[in-house]
Formats: C-alpha cells, structure tokens, sequence
C-alpha cells in the first residue's frame, strides 16, 4: 500500500527428500485476494526450473513480454550444479538476515563453495562480491573491498552476464568513495542493457556526485520514460531541481511522486516543504496533514508546526512541536521552535527549559557541522533569547 503496488509476489521454498516445491502467489495488497498461484515441483538435480521458471511466470503475470535476449542471460547467469545452487540459497539467505561478522562470514563460506563448485557461476560471484562489501561495511578493511572488485572482474571476464559484473565494480567503487571509477562501471552496464531504469537512476546519483548536474537530468528523464510511474525517477528529479532552487520545478516532480504512490508519507512531506517556500501555506497545511495522517514524523510536525507560528497560532504551533519532539527528541531545532512556541504564546515561562536545550543540542551540533549556516542564526537567536549577549553577538 505505502508503494501502490497492485500486485505483489509471496513465495515459499521446500525440499521434500530430493524435490524442491516452490509455491509462489500473486497477491492484490487491497483485498489480500490471490490473483495466481504457481507452482514449481522438480528434483533437485533440475536446477534450471528454480533459476529461469520463477522470473519468467512472474512475467506472465504481469502481462511482460520477455525477449530470447534476456532469457538467454538469465539462464546463462545461474549454475546447472545442484549443490552449488543450494550452497547459493543459503548462502543469499543467511547475508539477507545477518546482523553481524559472524552471519557475513557464513554467508561468505557458502557462497565461496557455491563458486568453486560451478567457476562460471555468475549470480554466486556476483552475491559473494556483495557478501564482502557487507563486510568491508562492518569491518573497514580495505581488503575486502579488493575481494569484491576481483569477483566482478571476473564475471565480466566471462562475458555471460557482464552488466551485473560491471553493475558489482560500481557497487565497490561507490562503496570505496571513488564515484567516478563507480560511474564508468554503471556506463558500461548500461552499454550492454540500456533499457535498465535502475541503472540510470544510480548512474544519475553518481553524475550529482560528480557536479554533472545536466548529465543527471539527462539521465533521469531517460529513466522516467523506460518507466513511467515509477515513483523513484520522480524523486530523484525533484531532489535534483531542489539541489539548483528550481523549487517550481521540485514541487511538480513531487506531485508525480504522490500520484504515483499516494501512501508514501514523505512525497507528501517534500510536496508541503516545495508548497511552503513558494508561499502557499493553506496548499502545505493540507500536505503535511496528509503526511502526518500516513505516518506522524518529526519533519512533518515541525513544518506543520512552523506554518502555524506564522499565523500566530502559537498554541496550535506548540501542540505540534511537542508531538514532533515526541517522534525525535535529539534535534536542537525542534527544542528551539517549541521554546519559540512557548515565548510568543501564552505560555513564556515553559520557553527558558527549552532554550536551554536547544542551545545545549545546538553548540554540539556546531561542534561537528562548523560550516552550516542555519546553526549560527539558529543558536545566536537562543542565546539572545536566554539574554546571553556576547555569545549571540560572537555567532
């Protein structure tokens, strides 16, 4: 529901001695009515039916026509060993679920005996580059980084599925802070499926990276047209024109976000921010209500919050920085505007306590952030208002 989908896929596997059962449902998340059931029975020793049949019934149902192209990569990317497949279902398992060094490295084992038993196996090379990124990702030693980048240059060595080689080395090299080595990765992988959104998208965040603000727009609008309604090619472009204060501009990409995911809290939230610099506070009330009635979260309730402050409902405006504090008590500025709240409304003499806490949260975050601009206006106004003058001067 949060993302609009009309469709959705739950699965379960099971062995049986030695046959595998897949049983997957489609189901409509509005009526939790099943739509389609498949079925997939076979011996485990046929592990093409558990690699190729699942995607491609999953087409079927959404009506997509998949090219011999594409079928032919997707059986040349998996693995006609039978242990190692298994190996690489527990494997992907295990690392979806670890939560510290000791899953990762199970996972990296399985995975590791998958690829040795089949030297072609892209998918298991491919998941065990991802295995050692997670690693890398706990630990912080660079080797594990070289791992990963070994791994993807030889599933593109191999030529059977080069994009997800090339899309693993983009991967690591973002990973590694090297966005341009990451962006030349993700330009080869589109060389080879062009019609890829999601490259696109992850190419365009790189290019922003990167100051190429045109190439990402560029790629971006590309995405959107491979994918009309997909609600993160909207996103981005909105984040993009807010990066260049083209906020018309944002607030329209916003409005597709929400048209195409009505119950994502945030495009509601971004929406009411775009509303409220282009001056049309009743049209942000109502977005922010709206995100709010999805999902409360601080950000909302500040806005929301602030909106009222400006029309001298310091009441109203109170209400909703307490209930912002009540989601996120850690941020000087939901303290700042609540003691604001309190200050000019009709309750002065709670405004001190938190002035005091603002300031307290505030000359911390100065500490770690000495070059934002928003803090020095922020803390200087506390400071004043506690009547400590030289140091509001000083910011």
């Amino acid at each position: 529901r949060l993302f609009n989908a009309t469709i959705v896929i739950t699965g379960r596997l099971d062995r049986e001695g030695d046959r595998l059962l897949l049983d997957m449902d489609a189901v409509d998340p509005s009526s939790d009515r099943t739509i389609r059931k498949i079925s997939i029975d076979d011996h485990v020793s046929n592990v093409a039916s558990f690699q190729e049949q699942p995607p491609l019934a999953i087409a079927e149902i959404l009506s997509i026509e998949v090219s011999p192209t594409a079928v032919d990569r997707l059986a040349a990317s998996g693995t006609v060993n039978s242990e190692g497949f298994e190996k690489f279902l527990a494997g992907t398992g295990i690392l979806a679920s670890a939560a510290d060094v000791a899953g990762v490295d199970e996972a990296i084992d399985l995975l590791d005996q998958a690829t040795t038993l089949d030297v072609l196996f892209a998918n298991g090379r491919i998941a065990l580059g991802g295995a050692y990124l997670e690693k890398f990702r706990i630990t912080g030693e660079r080797k594990w980084i070289d791992r990963s980048t070994a791994e993807a240059e030889r599933v593109v060595a191999d030529g059977r599925y080069p994009e997800g080689g090339h899309q693993l080395l983009a991967r690591a090299y973002r990973l590694d802070e090297n966005p341009s080595g990451a962006a030349a990765a993700l330009e080869r992988a589109l060389r080879i499926a062009p019609s890829n959104a999601d490259y696109r998208l992850r190419l365009a965040s790189l290019y922003r990276q990167l100051d190429r603000a045109d190439d990402a727009e560029r790629m971006i609008q590309h995405a959107i047209f491979l994918r009309p309604g997909y609600w993160p090619g909207h996103d981005a472009l909105a984040s993009l024109y807010l990066d260049q204060n083209h906020i018309e501009s944002a607030a329209v990409e916003y409005r597709e976000v929400i048209a195409s995911a009505p119950r994502l809290y945030w495009g509601w939230e971004h929406l009411g921010a775009m509303l409220s610099f282009l001056d049309q506070p009743e049209e942000a009330r109502k977005a922010f209500e709206r995100s709010i009635e999805i999902k409360p979260t601080a950000v909302a309730l500040s806005n929301l919050g602030t909106l009222y402050f400006n029309d001298k409902r310091y009441a109203d405006a109170a209400a909703a920085f307490e209930l912002a504090l009540e989601e996120d008590n850690t941020r000087y500025i939901l303290w700042g505007n609540l003691a604001h709240a309190y200050r000019f409304g009709l309750a002065p003499e709670k405004a001190e306590d938190c002035y005091r806490r603002a300031v307290e949260l505030g000359e911390a975050y100065l500490s770690e952030h000495p070059d934002d601009p928003w803090i020095f206006t922020d803390l200087a106004s506390y400071h004043a208002m506690l009547g400590n003058r030289d140091r509001g001067l000083e910011l």
